[in-house]
């Protein structure tokens, strides 16, 4: 594995980390992940994406991220990357997003927009659950996302869940009630009848 590129939804790579960066309580472990890695594999000549007493540890729990390992000393994201990106990302990267979407540097701009996956038509039942309380994926993001899908061919339903946030929408963590779960099973199971 060269790199990682995880986001929810996994399209707006650019609007998703001007936003993540700029917002207090939205930066997101997945675009650190992302950034990260983009830098590491493809010009390791860019910025540290990492800074503070943060990102060494970080560093550390994304190289086992993609070695399929774990130090179980080493902590979990939320452990060891803050919410806020202030601190933990270089400054560098958080003044580009100040500017806007077209405020990012080459290559950073290309590489948001060249790693956006494009949807295809494929003869499969999809749904996506979105939790209208959302702050890591946010609904909007969701909405433009389905859209896509949608344009490129591909049948979807979108269920929009009011009260429901991240991780308690489905298939969230076995630990907190989830607010549609019933309903997700319930159409998981009617595509397997018969």
């Amino acid at each position: 594995m060269r790199g990682v590129a995880v986001n929810g939804p996994p399209s707006h790579f650019l609007e998703g980390a001007t936003y993540s960066l700029t917002n207090a309580g939205a930066f997101g472990y997945f675009l650190a992940m992302r950034m990260w890695s983009w830098r590491r594999a493809l010009d390791p000549s860019q910025p540290e994406v990492l800074v503070g007493t943060a990102a060494q540890n970080a560093e550390n729990t994304f190289l086992e991220c993609q070695n399929e390992g774990a130090n179980p000393g080493s902590g979990t994201l939320p452990d060891l990357v803050p919410l806020n990106a202030q601190g933990v990302v270089n400054p560098v990267y958080i003044q580009m997003a100040q500017r806007g979407v077209n405020g990012w540097a080459e290559p950073w701009k290309t590489w948001h927009v060249e790693n956006v996956p494009h949807p295809k038509a494929l003869p499969v039942p999809v749904a996506v659950w979105q939790g209208l309380d959302d702050a890591t994926v946010l609904p909007s993001d969701t909405r433009a996302y389905v859209a896509e899908l949608r344009a490129g061919g591909l049948q979807v339903e979108l269920k929009e869940v009011a009260g429901a946030q991240h991780n308690d929408c489905v298939m969230g963590p076995v630990t907190l009630p989830q607010a549609d779960q019933a309903a997700f099973l319930a159409w998981v199971r009617a595509r397997f009848v018969n």
